[in-house]
């Protein structure tokens, strides 16, 4: 169920589809402005989640853009413990971006239901987000609006962080627009309540309050309010033990100036770790998987079928042997021999039985575990294939930018995968500018033979350029070598007679296919 009421201006959004690939199924999250839906991909044959803005925001231009800039510079955070995004789509009515569905339960569902938590585990949950925030903060990226909400709880002792960034789309709505007037999340720093953007030490913040929240029960708003001897007091009285080191640390995250907090995630983590006591002799860790118990049946039922077999094949060897006459007691040298030599040939047959079935388990496991995506059987060209080293989007006459998180896709041999255009109103790139590019890399220069073009859009036209250098204007890169018109699908172009490093493909007509809104080229291969 949603988190939040439904805004009323939000229409019924179950079953909608958008770019053609993404089918809306059931909501998880409602807020004023970003609403979660799991969703289809009917394209990769996956279940995705995708974060939307609100239908009634569209038309607030600076939120929209800078909720299209963080979700791209959020889409190059690659780490385990950060929930991955695949895309970015929408339509005209809605951005949004696509990413991994989490199987799992919020911290805030976690404390909601269950409670306070010790230290020790406490420290299992934040040792993964230090990693998260550690990861982000090397890229230069800090979070902004980190609470229980996005920590998200998983099978496995596994912890994902999601929301990047997006603070910074949000706290431009509340500048900009009259109408917004959500109150700020309660996790926020204080120099982030006074206006100012946040950096790192206000993500050290947001997480010393999730975690004295963990492991007291104590709301963000007491704790702020409360004073050093009152917050240590009610820590004192919590429901589990917390060490007066520990909660040093907590106090020192959540000091209300940046420069007496903790200069990274590491640090912070590091200050915790020593004083946790241990439970049982160990660390303790988690798992949040409501299908913790059925394995732990399951378990125990392998263990007892294969202590069953163990025990039938011991009894096969001595039955095999001759000696069921008597089990434990005959000694004759003809016995000792016709065991010794019944167990070496079975050890021999068994180690051999065992290689082969290594490498057979070895492929089945693989094969089920790993679930690769199909790719696409692409013919081999006529000529060899010149690798393509680098991508970039060319945009000279719009924001600069085409979904420059996707460009990897037009040269990693895998037709399932695409780089697009963004989305605009018309097939001519909505009357807003003559064409849109994107420019790829090889080698070195070379004399080119062919260039061939992957794509389903149907009705397509572009031009080709190709130089040594990328031109920072189209006027730069000289005339067009090629011309491509009203193509259907995949386009090959003779490029003989023309020498260069960088091809670039300048599209200027996005094709028939509805939503006519964008185009996807799967591949690009250089001959």
């Amino acid at each position: 169920m949603p988190d939040h009421p439904i805004h009323p201006d939000t229409p019924i959004l179950t079953g909608r589809k958008l770019s053609g690939r993404y089918v809306l199924k059931t909501p998880t999250f409602m807020g004023k402005t970003i609403q979660v839906w799991e969703a289809d991909d009917l394209v990769l044959t996956r279940k995705v989640a995708i974060k939307l803005t609100h239908p009634h925001l569209i038309y607030e231009s600076a939120f929209i853009r800078e909720f299209r800039t963080r979700a791209r510079t959020t889409a190059q955070l690659n780490h385990p413990s950060i929930v991955t995004i695949y895309d970015t789509t929408g339509d005209e009515e809605m951005e949004a971006i696509v990413m991994e569905l989490i199987e799992g339960m919020t911290l805030r569902s976690y404390i909601d239901e269950i409670g306070t938590m010790s230290p020790t585990k406490a420290l299992d949950i934040v040792s993964q987000v230090v990693d998260a925030l550690q990861h982000a903060h090397q890229q230069g990226i800090v979070h902004g609006d980190l609470n229980p909400e996005n920590i998200f709880l998983c099978s496995e002792q596994k912890v994902k962080v999601s929301g990047f960034g997006l603070s910074a789309a949000e706290k431009i709505l509340r500048e900009t627009s009259s109408e917004f007037h959500e109150d700020p999340s309660p996790y926020l720093s204080p120099e982030q309540l006074d206006g100012e953007n946040p950096n790192e030490q206000s993500d050290i913040y947001a997480l010393g309050l999730v975690i004295t929240e963990l492991v007291s029960g104590m709301t963000p708003k007491m704790i702020k309010e409360s004073s050093s001897d009152v917050l240590k007091t009610a820590i004192e009285q919590a429901p589990v033990e917390i060490p007066n080191a520990f909660f040093e640390t907590l106090r020192q995250a959540i000091d209300k100036e940046p420069k007496g907090r903790f200069t990274s995630p590491i640090s912070f983590r590091s200050a915790m770790n020593p004083e946790i006591p241990q439970e049982n002799g160990k660390n303790k860790t988690m798992d949040f998987s409501p299908r913790t118990r059925q394995r732990d049946f399951n378990q125990v039922i392998t263990a007892l079928l294969t202590i069953g077999i163990v025990f039938t094949f011991i009894f096969g060897i001595i039955y095999a042997a001759g000696l069921d006459d008597d089990l434990f007691g005959n000694d004759s040298p003809e016995a000792a021999e016709s065991a010794e030599s019944i167990e070496e040939k079975t050890v021999e047959e068994q180690s051999v039985s065992e290689s082969e079935e290594e490498g057979s388990n070895e492929e089945g496991v693989a094969e089920e575990t790993t679930n690769p995506t199909p790719r696409a059987v692409v013919p081999s060209p006529i000529f060899e294939e010149t690798p393509i080293v680098a991508a970039e989007d060319f945009d000279p006459l719009g924001d600069g930018v085409e979904h420059p998180e996707l460009l990897s896709n037009l040269f990693d041999n895998d037709s399932s995968t695409a780089w697009r255009t963004e989305r605009y109103g018309h097939r001519l790139l909505g009357f807003l500018k003559p064409g849109v590019g994107v420019v790829v890399q090889l080698e070195k220069s070379i004399s080119l033979r062919n260039i061939e073009i992957e794509t389903a859009a149907i009705g397509w036209s572009g031009e080709i350029y190709v130089s040594d250098t990328i031109g920072a204007s189209l006027e730069a890169w000289g005339d067009p070598v090629a011309l491509i018109e009203a193509s259907s699908g995949t386009a090959e172009i003779d490029l003989s007679g023309n020498s260069g490093q960088m091809i670039m493909l300048w599209i200027t007509d996005l094709g028939d296919a509805p939503p006519s809104l964008n185009i996807e080229i799967t591949e690009i291969r250089i001959n």
